[in-house]
């Protein structure tokens, strides 16, 4: 889940700045220590 924070208009486009509010992750990913394994969440790892 997020939320917006700011809007920041560039021109052409806009850049949305915001807060993470909370993640969800499979067990699967995680390491010993409970943090993500990037080499788990990564394609083909």
């Amino acid at each position: 889940m997020k939320r917006v924070k700011e809007i920041i208009n560039l021109g052409l486009h806009d850049m949305f700045l915001g807060e993470i509010l909370a993640v969800h992750v499979e067990d699967g990913v995680l390491d010993e220590k409970g943090r993500v394994d990037a080499v788990r969440v990564a394609p083909g790892g």
